[in-house]
């Protein structure tokens, strides 16, 4: 790729991506000056986006049993060290009733990787769009 490095920091600044290749040649020609200046106008884009705000973001974690085996994952398939738990859609829909009151209106829902969806666990029929017993 023949595209000088400032060429690719102005491209980024203006479209806010590269392509892979550009992103590849963007790290290898890495040096301090060019990870400050990076970092610099990340945040400036940052604070023109969100400003100086702090946004927090609930995750209701269904259950901590993974089909994976990664080494550095503490909930592992493998791992004996933790204890493992299934939330039941009771407990789910207590842990958003939980953040509505304490304002918390961004909450995230996720599993650990599973071959089982989360409706099965939570017993929600695939027809169904919401739970019966959603409050």
């Amino acid at each position: 790729m023949g595209v000088s490095v400032s060429a690719l920091v102005d491209k980024l600044r203006a479209r806010q991506s590269l392509s892979l290749d550009e992103y590849e040649a963007l790290i290898a020609s890495r040096t301090p000056q060019l990870s400050d200046e990076l970092a610099e106008h990340a945040r400036e884009v940052c604070e023109a986006v969100y400003g100086n705000a702090v946004f927090v973001r609930g995750l209701i974690e269904l259950s901590n049993y993974c089909d994976n085996n990664c080494l550095y994952c503490g909930i592992r398939r493998d791992s004996m060290a933790c204890e493992r738990y299934r939330l039941s859609l009771e407990d789910v829909l207590d842990c958003v009733d939980l953040q509505h009151c304490i304002g918390q209106y961004n909450e995230g829902v996720r599993n650990a990787p599973r071959k089982v969806q989360a409706r099965q666990i939570l017993g929600i029929p695939e027809s169904s769009t919401r739970p019966s017993s959603a409050r």
